[in-house]
């Protein structure tokens, strides 16, 4: 494979008149080769881009003197091509972009990758972005590849061996990279609201922006949260090294956990997964579990995987010391009782107060209502109301 600098080719030698250019999107465009590009759009006047999620400034508005654009929608950078009038919108569902660019009913005539290899083997790989590009380069009349060292090997993007290479070309910057965004008190608000709507073992759909950064960053007390995204942002990194976010089901794991430290043998159990063996295996619990008291149960399991917690009365859920590390109970005028939720890690939620002693607001109410002095001191001496206060 020969890699050749940026400057030993021109895209008039590849490009014809009229062709459709399809160039790698978000973290994933080969900046070498799409800064060239548009550098040279007055030799290859009358191509046209489809662009996707842009989150560099390599494309501008005026470059439309030669180029034209059009997207599936002005994502990132690419909203100012909106605004300024020159990025045409394709009415097509994403999930479509794919199947439409293998058939040839959306045209690829050249399409631009940015590509790494695989320290030992060699191996081409898509990176950081496996999408439609990959589709639409198996139909291309010209493929060029921008070959970046700092782009990492992902497994299960690589290359496929039925898409052919016309040019490797050496690549000159560091990949794109996005930025985190500075979130607004509002939006922090909204994402902490979002976040109480979301149960654990939910699986979400996350876009980009500042919100969806916003909900992530209030999951952090969430567990087994499953994400669908096209692209990996920080605040979902921050959840995957804290594990919030997992990759599989573990809930076998707890069951054997279980099984093993209250005395059965996973291996011949009853099939949990089978609903038919569930009567017995509920006999079995049961009889075992009456065999110690339930403060010999919490000393046996609380602290493991074994997925447990005892039944408590409402004196004894204010004492539990996981209650008591989050906060779960306060205790207003003597009064125990649930704090206020949702909690967040920022916005302080008010404090609940006591009721008003009796007659404390009267008077303020009745002479809201119209009440005079007089009529309120008739009702007090006929023992309608109790002593009033101003």
């Amino acid at each position: 494979m020969k890699i050749v600098s940026a400057d030993s080719f021109h895209f008039k030698d590849y490009l014809r008149a009229g062709d459709h250019i399809i160039c790698g999107q978000c973290t994933a465009e080969p900046l070498t080769l799409t800064q060239k590009l548009v550098a040279e759009r007055e030799e290859i006047s009358g191509c046209t881009l489809f662009l996707g999620a842009l989150y560099s400034d390599t494309f501008k508005a005026e470059q439309s003197d030669h180029l034209s654009f059009y997207s599936y929608g002005g994502i990132g950078q690419a909203a100012a091509l909106a605004k300024a009038g020159v990025l045409d919108q394709l009415p097509q569902q994403y999930s479509a972009f794919s199947q439409a660019f293998y058939d040839g009913s959306l045209r690829a005539d050249c399409v631009l990758l940015q590509l790494s290899q695989h320290p030992e083997s060699g191996q081409l790989n898509l990176g950081l972005c496996n999408d439609y590009t990959a589709l639409a380069a198996r139909r291309a009349r010209v493929v060029i590849a921008e070959i970046n060292t700092d782009v990492p090997y992902s497994y299960g993007a690589d290359l496929p061996a039925d898409i052919n290479i016309d040019l490797f070309v050496e690549a000159r910057h560091p990949p794109v990279e996005l930025s985190t965004p500075q979130l607004s008190a509002v939006e922090w608000q909204i994402g902490q609201l979002a976040s109480t709507l979301i149960p654990d073992r939910s699986t979400i759909q996350v876009g980009v922006g500042g919100i969806p950064h916003a909900v992530l960053g209030n999951l952090k007390n969430h567990c087994d949260i499953g994400i669908h995204s096209g692209v990996v942002i920080d605040a979902m990194l921050d959840l995957i090294e804290q594990g919030v976010i997992t990759i599989a089901p573990i809930e076998a794991k707890f069951c054997k956990e279980l099984l093993t430290r209250i005395g059965f043998d996973p291996a011949t159990f009853p099939d949990l997964d089978d609903r038919n063996n569930w009567p017995h295996a509920k006999q079995l619990f049961a009889t075992r579990f009456v065999e110690k008291t339930a403060d010999e149960w919490c000393a046996l399991l609380e602290g493991t995987d074994a997925c447990f917690a005892p039944v408590l009365n409402m004196a004894e859920a204010a004492d539990h010391p996981h209650n008591q590390h989050r906060g779960t109970f306060i205790t207003v005028d003597g009064i125990t009782q649930p704090a206020p939720s949702p909690r967040f890690s920022r916005t302080k939620t008010a404090q609940p107060t006591p009721p008003e002693a009796a007659g404390n607001s009267t008077y303020q109410v009745l002479s809201h209502w119209g009440f005079s002095d007089n009529k309120i001191k008739n009702l007090e001496a006929a023992g309608a109301i109790g002593k009033t206060k101003k």
